[in-house]
């Protein structure tokens, strides 16, 4: 890093940027009320200093030390992984019932079921429980909502509406009405707690045409995975096409791109939950790549617990 006075601007930049763990031009612009020319001039001096990070081009670039960084150390850790492949058969085993397990109790707990981990692994395993008939249909569904992603992923299939409606379909099967299962709603949405509305639903379909069509063109485009499965997470919610559902189905279609792409499954932990609608809620303010720094480090952490099982 050289070393350079930094101006008072520069540390309240550097300053944002260490409370943020990310940022861009629009968020620097609209929290320090400055002119672009002027974040970018200041952006770009602390980037040839070495205090940061950039990643990206164009105007969705990414001043940020965390995305850079976190984006290297996923794709290290990747190709460290794949050094180990293939793996016999007992350790994939092993390995896909335990994230497996995490991945379906965490992302129930953060809709607010309350089964715990052990026995989210024994419904799994085919065993009783103490615990309600309906959590326990409500985990086998989830569990058959995973196996529906990753038969998608052995068949190759392409990314579509449908394939996110049959994925939707499962998710609800213990708890929305027969006729309302993968069909777009058909009423206003919204969270009440913040005042937030969700598009209309005269504009989902075509919301849900326009999401489809820019995962394939970053598909096309040879975008990182870790890119795609962030946007296809967030942009999914924030349209927020069903009428219950949406949460389960994101991390389920965030798998989807990242088991298509042979990285193990990744899972929001449940003790992230409040962490995790935090930067929901700061990129619906604008604040897209905390929610994309958040996921990084999701990913990261998955591939660090598979490479600790892949070693033993």
């Amino acid at each position: 890093m050289d070393t350079i006075r930094l101006s008072v601007l520069q540390k309240r930049i550097l300053k944002l940027l260490d409370r943020e763990g990310a940022l861009s031009t629009q968020v620097l612009v609209r929290q320090l009320k400055v002119p672009p020319a002027t974040a970018s001039r200041n952006l770009g001096k602390l980037e040839q200093a070495g205090y940061l990070r950039v990643f990206g081009k164009g105007r969705n670039v990414y001043y940020t030390a965390a995305i850079g960084t976190r984006l290297e150390e996923i794709t290290s850790l990747k190709n460290k992984l794949d050094s180990y492949r293939p793996l016999p058969e007992s350790i994939i085993e092993k390995i896909n019932s335990i994230l497996e397990s995490r991945f379906i109790y965490a992302t129930r707990t953060i809709e607010g079921a309350r089964l715990p981990l052990r026995e989210t692994s024994l419904v799994l395993a085919g065993m009783s429980v103490r615990g309600s008939r309906d959590e326990v249909k409500d985990v086998q569904s989830q569990q058959k909502a995973l196996e529906l992603v990753q038969d998608f992923v052995h068949a190759k299939k392409i990314f579509s509406e449908k394939f996110i409606q049959v994925i939707q379909k499962q998710v609800t099967s213990n708890v929305v009405d027969v006729f309302l299962r993968g069909q777009y709603r058909d009423h206003e949405a919204g969270i009440a707690k913040s005042n937030k509305l969700f598009p209309s639903p005269a504009e989902v379909r075509s919301l849900m045409s326009e999401f489809v069509a820019t995962v394939d063109r970053l598909e096309r485009k040879k975008q990182h995975p870790a890119i795609i499965a962030a946007y296809v997470h967030y942009k999914f919610i924030s349209i927020h096409p069903f009428a219950d559902g949406n949460g389960r189905t994101a991390r389920l279609l965030m798998n989807a791109i990242l088991l298509k792409y042979h990285y193990p499954i990744t899972v929001i932990e449940a003790s992230q939950r409040s962490k995790y609608y935090e930067v929901l809620q700061k990129a619906d303010e604008g604040a897209y790549e905390i929610f994309e720094a958040f996921i990084f480090t999701a990913i990261k952490k998955s591939l660090d617990l598979h490479l600790e099982l892949v070693m033993g």
